[in-house]
């Protein structure tokens, strides 16, 4: 069964992650990651895209390098292939 999810089917009314859905699919420790984060805005705004490694989120080759390198970077850790395996749409795989 593939599972197509919407971003805001993880946010209750009140703007907060809906943490039970969460744990019904993720791991737990990717849930403490997706929880440090704010939710993004239920208004009717449009969404953007950000790079976080620039503090004016646009995205640079240098940052990219500079993200890569840097000695916390673990692409061998377990909990990618979890998220890269969910059957979910690209962007949330991404997002997480």
């Amino acid at each position: 069964m593939h599972l197509l999810l919407k971003l805001y089917a993880l946010i209750l009314v009140d703007g907060t992650w809906d943490i039970g859905y969460l744990h019904d699919i993720l791991l737990l420790g990717a849930i403490d990651h997706v929880v440090g984060v704010l939710p993004p805005s239920t208004d009717e705004t449009q969404d953007m895209l950000a790079w976080r490694s620039t503090q004016d989120g646009n995205f640079t080759m240098a940052s990219a390098y500079e993200l890569m390198v840097k000695p916390s970077w673990e692409s061998l850790d377990p909990k990618w292939s979890h998220i890269w395996s969910l059957p979910v749409p690209q962007h949330i795989r991404t997002f997480l």
